[in-house]
Parts: structure tokens; C-alpha cells; sequence
């Protein structure tokens, strides 16, 4: 592994896979580090081992019931547990080498959890931030675009200025990211987003940030170019995605039908939710209600 000075790097991993990523400068886009890359082929060994050898039944209690025995999954937890331990181990030997300053973790919940575990106090103290989400299964390319919205970093270009990198800005408290790999950013386009992204705002007050992705990938035979649009809303406790492929019948040839089209699908997701979080705070009150009575 590069031992050159970095100000920071960032873990994406999961129980069976690493990868390490690293700045490009002070200000510059977030890139996957040369050779740091780790798998954890252990647990996959594991994994097809308890597949090939199903668990037994036994007896449970003193009646007839029978349940499956668990003692087969301990291997797995054991190797995770190992796994985070490489890891840290790994990060404890490029911090005493001056590979890095600080270290952002990128992982789900539990395995966020293993890996502080295993952690020494003098790596953990490095740690900058840490992000319980599970990327590990995406492409370094993606995971790279996606380390940079995360962190507000502007990701490497296309080669003639294509406008990749997207434009990125703050509309009524939601962080707004807009990338167009297929063609650059008008400012129009930018100014229609930024109006739906506002009565957004206005709509749904805990909207954190929103990510448009407008592609227009192929030229279909009978249709021209066409258009697809992916919208990406990060909120309390997730994420609400809407994603609008470019239309069979020619409807997304106009980006701006496309768009109106990804938007509207959104705002109905957005109006689900609420109802079914409305329909659950009445029937919690109705069974409180009742207990009551």
C-alpha cells in the first residue's frame, strides 16, 4: 500500500469486503488507494460450508417440537470478528507509517460496532466521522461518486468537461447535488431542480439532502435521444429514491417531461410515507385508547 501523506482516508467495508479510498488533496475528489482492496474469502468459505451442510433438528423442551441448531453459525461470527481485527490492524500499521491523519468509517451498524472493537486507542482516536451505511457491495466507482456526496466533495470529471462532477448547493437547508454524466449542466436545467427541490422543502420539512442524477445514455431507434432521471432523498432514517428509465414510447426525448415525471413519483412516495406514518400514530392512540378503557 502507497505509503505517501494523505489527510484522510475512508473504510467502505462489511463483514466480507474493504476497500480503503483516500483524498486526492486538500480539496480535491475522493479516489480508491492502489492495493486497498481486502476480501474476506474465510466467510465466504463458511457460508458455503453451512449452505452444503444444512443444521439438524432437536428436541425442544418436553414436547414434540423440534428446532434447528444454531452452534453452526458461530464460525461466522467468529470470522467477522476476525475480519474487523485484519482490518484494524492493517489501519494500525499505515497510521504509524504516516499514511493518514484521520479515518472516516463507512459500514453498516453492527459491523461499525466490530471494527471499534478491535480498534486501539490511538487508531480510534483518529477516527474523523463515521457512517452507518452499507456501500461495500457497489462498485469502486460508485462507491467513489458516493464517498464524495457524502462528504460534499466535488468527484473526478470526464475527460472534454462533460460535466460528471455535477454541481452541488444548498436549497432551502437540503444539501443539492446534481450530476449529468451524459451531458453538461445547464443552468436552466439546475434552475428547474432547484424549484422542485425547494417545494420540496416546503412540502417535507426533514429532507437533508437530495441527489439528481439526469442521464441520457442511448439514442433509441425511432425516438432520438432519451432521458432518465434517478432522485435521491436522504431523510430521518433513510433514504426515499425515485427513478424514471428513459420511456419506451419516446415521452422522455423532452429532459424536462423526464424530470417532471421523476419528481411527481417522488412526491407520491413522500405522501405515502406520510399516510402510513399518520395511519400509525392513530392506531397506536385507538390501542392506548382501548388499554385505557
Amino acid at each position: 500500500m502507497a505509503k505517501s501523506k494523505q489527510r484522510s482516508w475512508y473504510l467502505v467495508a462489511d463483514a466480507g469486503r474493504a476497500r480503503i479510498f483516500a483524498d486526492a488533496g486538500p480539496k480535491g475528489a475522493i479516489r480508491a488507494l492502489a492495493g486497498g482492496e481486502v476480501e474476506n474469502d474465510a466467510l465466504d468459505r463458511h457460508a458455503r460450508d453451512i449452505g452444503a451442510d444444512r443444521p439438524g433438528r432437536a428436541p425442544k423442551g418436553t414436547g414434540g417440537t423440534r428446532h434447528a441448531k444454531e452452534p453452526r453459525s458461530e464460525p461466522l461470527r467468529l470470522e467477522k470478528t476476525s475480519f474487523a481485527r485484519r482490518l484494524a490492524e492493517r489501519l494500525e500499521s499505515d497510521l504509524a507509517a504516516g499514511g493518514f491523519e484521520r479515518l472516516v468509517l463507512v459500514a453498516p451498524p453492527a459491523f461499525l460496532g466490530a471494527l471499534r472493537a478491535e480498534m486501539s486507542p490511538g487508531l480510534a482516536k483518529s477516527i474523523e466521522a463515521e457512517i452507518a451505511k452499507d456501500l461495500a457491495g457497489l462498485a469502486p466507482a460508485e462507491q467513489a461518486e458516493r464517498l464524495n456526496d457524502l462528504m460534499g466533495r466535488e468527484g473526478p470529471g470526464r475527460e472534454g468537461g462533460a460535466g460528471r462532477s455535477g454541481r452541488s448547493e444548498r436549497v432551502d437547508g437540503i444539501a443539492l447535488r446534481v450530476v449529468c454524466p451524459d451531458m453538461p449542466t445547464s443552468d436552466a436545467l439546475q434552475a428547474r431542480i432547484r424549484e422542485r427541490v425547494s417545494h420540496l422543502a416546503q412540502y417535507h420539512g426533514r429532507i437533508t439532502a437530495c441527489r439528481v442524477v439526469v442521464r441520457a445514455p442511448h439514442r433509441h431507434h425511432r425516438h432520438g435521444r432519451l432521458y432518465s432521471v434517478r432522485i435521491d432523498l436522504t431523510v430521518p432514517g433513510g433514504r426515499v429514491v425515485a427513478n424514471r428509465d428513459a420511456a419506451a414510447d419516446g415521452a422522455h426525448k423532452d429532459v424536462y417531461v423526464a424530470l417532471r415525471d421523476a419528481f411527481d413519483a417522488l412526491e407520491r412516495r413522500l405522501e405515502d410515507g406520510i399516510r402510513r406514518r399518520r395511519d400509525r400514530v392513530k392506531a397506536g392512540r385507538r390501542a392506548k385508547e382501548l388499554a385505557l378503557a
